[in-house]
């Protein structure tokens, strides 16, 4: 019984990947699982954290959504920077939230960032109450998921 959820999970984890692939990409892929640290080994650290090495072991949730044709993925982005961030800065945990919109293939990506799982879910509870409020008719239902422990970051500030 445990091996079939595990293999049932990772095939729906397999479909994911490929629909995300499709929509975006390889190379958007890549970076997107370059957040998540999905399949990458720990490295040792310096002695010296670098920028960005504070967000790895954080927790990161990606979700991916089609924009509908007759809205705009930048005036949803728009709409999120002036309604959304203010509401996800209060969750507990939060680190750091990023919104990439493709105009051109009406691709909308929100990448939160929190201390851990809680803050996480939590998010995504506030991102449905906000979607309720009307950005939900904007985009095409059931969005792709991606959640897991930041493996690996890097920044320069």
């Amino acid at each position: 019984m445990i091996d079939d959820v595990s293999k049932q999970t990772d095939r729906s984890a397999e479909t994911t990947r490929r629909e995300a692939l499709r929509t975006l990409g390889a190379g958007a892929l890549l970076a997107m699982l370059g957040v998540t640290g999905a399949g990458m080994a720990a490295g040792a650290q310096d002695a010296t954290p670098a920028p960005g090495d504070e967000l790895e072991g954080g927790y990161a949730v990606i979700r991916i959504r089609q924009v509908k044709p007759e809205y705009s993925a930048e005036e949803l982005a728009r709409t999120v920077r002036e309604g959304f961030l203010p509401v996800v800065r209060d969750v507990p945990g939060f680190v750091a939230y990023f919104v990439i919109a493709n105009e051109e293939s009406r691709t909308w990506i929100s990448i939160g960032i929190f201390a851990d799982k809680a803050g996480s879910d939590e998010s995504t509870t506030r991102a449905i109450e906000f979607g309720q409020l009307g950005t939900h008719d904007w985009v095409e239902p059931d969005p792709i998921i991606v959640d897991g422990v930041v493996g690996a970051a890097a920044l320069s500030l």
